[in-house]
């Protein structure tokens, strides 16, 4: 594990976890668990355990109000946090009405332009609201997405334009896979 002057801790042990949580203990904002080939041991040979590993500390570190990815030599993986479930659910009782909690903002995800890239979004909550992907073909308005019906997984970047993902309510798992549609 590495931690630059930037607040961002780089994680390339193995237990994604454990580098996690002593990242946030020094306070570091920003992680990144690097899977690159040049940066591990095992070549960039990851395995199917270790991925779903890392996918449980990106959540982790998503839960924790950070922002993190997971970088390897053919993909990034980032999680987009809406309001969450628990939060916008909750009812309470104003001068005899119910409303529902306040709405906020959007979580966002900007996606820098690149060739030969493409990208899934899936719901990583049971539902996500108000999915919205710009810069993209197709491009999503305001969609629901959920576990059983992801819409659509294999976007493609609009030549020359970032992409941009937003959430409403629930979270999103963002995969951009590099160099498979040149």
């Amino acid at each position: 594990m590495e931690n630059n002057s930037d607040k961002t801790c780089i994680i390339t042990e193995w237990n994604a976890l454990e580098g996690a949580k002593a990242g946030l203990a020094r306070g570091d904002k920003r992680f990144i668990i690097d899977r690159r080939s040049e940066h591990n041991e095992r070549g960039g040979d990851v395995s199917y355990n270790d991925k779903l590993t890392d996918l449980m500390a990106l959540s982790f570190l998503a839960d924790m109000e950070t922002e993190a990815r997971i970088e390897s030599d053919a993909e990034t993986v980032y999680i987009v946090s809406g309001i969450r479930k628990s939060y916008y659910d909750f009812l309470m009782e104003i001068d005899g009405r119910k409303e529902q909690g306040p709405e906020g903002d959007a979580g966002r995800l900007a996606l820098p332009y690149e060739e030969g890239a493409r990208f899934s979004v899936l719901s990583w909550e049971e539902r996500s609201e108000g999915v919205s992907v710009a810069g993209a073909d197709p491009e999503l308005t305001d969609a629901v997405l959920t576990h059983s019906y992801p819409v659509h997984t294999g976007f493609s970047f609009t030549p020359g334009k970032d992409a941009v993902i937003a959430v409403r309510r629930g979270r999103l798992l963002v995969i951009v896979e590099r160099n498979c549609c040149k």
